[in-house]
């Protein structure tokens, strides 16, 4: 088992997303996430569940398009991505 999170912090003005995974407490991973970032990282989702890699996989498929310009796990999505999140990880 393991968990997979949303986080959101802010990017200048822009809102931006992460979509990440754990085995560990989410907590002590924005703890990580929060090292050298000035800008307040806040927990928006948790969701435990066997399949935490391969729901991260497809999610970060399916939200590609709204990656930041660094390329990595770090998305631009709206409010209803968010919703569209909070679905996906219910039925996975």
């Amino acid at each position: 088992m393991g968990f997979i999170y949303l986080l959101m912090t802010n990017l200048g003005e822009q809102e931006v997303h992460k979509i990440g995974v754990t085995k560990n407490s989410v907590l002590r991973r924005v703890s990580q996430l929060q090292t050298g970032n000035s800008n307040k990282i806040e927990i928006l989702h948790i969701y435990e569940s066997k399949n935490y890699k391969l729901l991260e996989k497809w999610l970060h498929g399916r939200f590609d398009i709204y990656k930041t310009e660094a390329d990595n796990e770090w998305f631009s999505i709206q409010n209803q991505h968010v919703l569209d999140f909070i679905n996906i990880c219910k039925k996975g």
